[in-house]
């Protein structure tokens, strides 16, 4: 899952995937090697993954987050998309990005079969990387992962 660099941030785990909430009851699956919370028929459309990060434990000399991590897409995507958004506390949103999903354009950066999927659609991560300038006065920042995927 992602996480803020530089490595500034003191997470107190070694299991990035513990520190993720999400309102679907995502459950944690691995495949060929990868761990990610979700799945086929897990967390579509309306539901959401997120992470809050505490302005008390961002290094004061802090200019600027970035994002970077893996997001996958299992099963069918057609024409659907995931966003990546960080929100500081007043609820003003610093940085958002959206990618369209794997399926059958194999557009992720890795493209694997996982178990349970339809065969021929292509499950897969996408790098993704979301910056934006912060300062330690704009409280703490969310991170929320949404997607369109129906």
């Amino acid at each position: 899952m992602p996480t803020v660099s530089p490595a500034k941030y003191d997470v107190g785990v070694h299991n990035p995937t513990e520190l993720w909430e999400n309102d679907c009851d995502a459950t944690e699956k691995t495949c060929q090697g990868h761990t990610y919370f979700g799945g086929y028929n897990e967390c579509a459309h309306g539901h959401s993954f997120w992470r809050k990060f505490e302005a008390a434990r961002i290094h004061p000399a802090t200019n600027r987050l970035v994002l970077t991590g893996k997001i996958w897409t299992i099963d069918s995507w057609d024409g659907e998309q995931f966003t990546i958004a960080m929100t500081v506390q007043d609820g003003t949103e610093i940085a958002t990005k959206s990618w369209q999903g794997n399926n059958f354009a194999n557009l992720a950066d890795q493209t694997v079969q996982c178990e349970g999927s339809v065969q021929g659609w292509h499950d897969g991560f996408f790098e993704i990387t979301l910056a934006a300038n912060y300062d330690t006065s704009m409280g703490d920042v969310t991170v929320r992962i949404t997607n369109t995927l129906d």
